[in-house]
């Protein structure tokens, strides 16, 4: 270890190890948690927004392709002539159901 390695170090292990740091070298964990979260609280409740739009976008795109298939599932218990089921297969082309 170099010398600038051993002088930036502090000496006493109750110092912070933030020069900058606003508590004092004494304090308690409720008041690192209130600094912590005073620096930090703006990112964690952004973390905690965007974890929550994903899972609802994720939901969403779930709920929106059960709906079609359900769509499609009642369509073609509707069909009985051959002009509906050739109608059928070309408005659910994408859709396994019309192929059948």
């Amino acid at each position: 270890m170099s010398k600038a390695d051993k002088a930036q170090k502090p000496s006493d292990p109750k110092l912070p190890l933030d020069p900058e740091d606003e508590l004092p070298p004494d304090a308690d964990l409720e008041e690192r948690f209130n600094d912590f979260w005073k620096r930090n609280g703006t990112g964690v409740f952004g973390a905690i927004a965007l974890g929550a739009v994903v899972v609802l976008g994720v939901q969403g795109y779930q709920y929106a392709g059960e709906r079609a298939v359900q769509a499609a599932q009642i369509a073609y218990q509707q069909v009985e002539t051959l002009e509906e089921r050739i109608q059928f297969a070309q408005d659910f082309s994408k859709h396994k159901i019309a192929g059948v």
